[in-house]
């Protein structure tokens, strides 16, 4: 008995040595692989922020590239749109007239194309700089508004706005900015909204947060779920067939949130197909006397 109880000890005891041995070699491969691997990821980190550097001064010549193009031809389309004006108020035919209207039209459609690859140059290359200017407040809503009327009235369309009641009298910012994306927002409403359709904006004010929020209600078509996501997305539309039929550059919204964002604040849009769309943003209220009212 005492035999078989040794021997059972010296087989335990080889076998724990062989675990032992075992679980040495498992460590000492587990540490070679583990060094294999830090070095592989080492490596792959280095690419990366080579390439990542590259992407960069890719974007920033690119950037560079567009905004140097993009002023070179605004300031022959300036030339060419400002002689056309010339032409029109010392021209009495009226077939002419037409050509005129139409050249001009097609001019200022493709400065604003032009502004559109400017801006958005300037933004990428962080170029885009916002002045700080006392603004009243309800005056770059008039302005847009009225400038827009023509336009939705081709189509048949109303546009309406109203004010909140504490709104205060002036607030600091960038009007022209701030014009621009109520431009954009304007234009985009008139443009998928259709004949004898309606567009409200609405201004308000939260005198708590100190925040100014524009809503901008259209009945037009819409935009289905899966590509709200995307509608800010530079260079995007909803899909193909809205640039066929709308045309656009895709970079409105684009620059709008970028806009926005530069003013601190946020931009939204909320809408289904076939029952129009809501784009709302809201900005902070930079003001000397809050309390003052419109």
């Amino acid at each position: 008995k005492l035999l078989s109880l040794n021997r059972r000890y010296f087989i335990e005891e080889a076998n724990a040595e062989v675990a032992v041995n075992e679980q040495k070699r498992l460590t000492t491969e587990l540490e070679s692989h583990t060094k294999e691997l830090k070095v592989d990821i080492d490596d792959k980190t280095v690419a990366l922020r080579e390439k990542i550097v590259e992407l960069e001064e890719a974007t920033k010549i690119k950037s560079q590239f567009l905004a140097n193009m993009s002023h070179e031809i605004r300031t022959p389309m300036n030339a060419i749109l400002g002689f056309i004006q010339i032409l029109e108020r010392t021209e009495s035919d009226n077939s002419k007239l037409r050509k005129f209207t139409i050249i001009k039209s097609a001019a200022n459609s493709l400065l604003t194309i032009i502004n559109d690859i400017l801006d958005f140059s300037k933004i990428e290359s962080g170029k885009l700089e916002l002045e700080s200017l006392h603004v009243n407040t309800k005056k770059p809503f008039k302005e847009v508004a009225k400038l827009f009327y023509v336009k939705a009235n081709e189509k048949k369309i109303t546009i309406t706005y109203s004010f909140d009641e504490n709104l205060p009298r002036f607030f600091i910012g960038d009007p022209v900015r701030l014009k621009q994306v109520i431009s954009n927002l304007l234009n985009n409403a008139i443009k998928f909204t259709p004949n004898g359709g309606k567009i409200r904006m609405r201004v308000e004010c939260d005198e708590f947060q100190r925040e100014l929020t524009c809503k901008i209600i259209d009945n037009g078509v819409g935009i289905s779920a899966k590509n709200l996501e995307k509608i800010f997305a530079a260079f995007s539309q909803e899909d193909d067939s809205t640039t066929r039929k709308y045309g656009g550059t895709g970079l409105g919204l684009s620059i709008s949130q970028n806009l926005i964002t530069l003013m601190g604040g946020t931009i939204s849009v909320e809408s289904e197909n076939a029952q129009g769309s809501i784009f709302s943003f809201t900005i902070p209220l930079i003001e000397d006397e809050f309390v003052s009212k419109a």
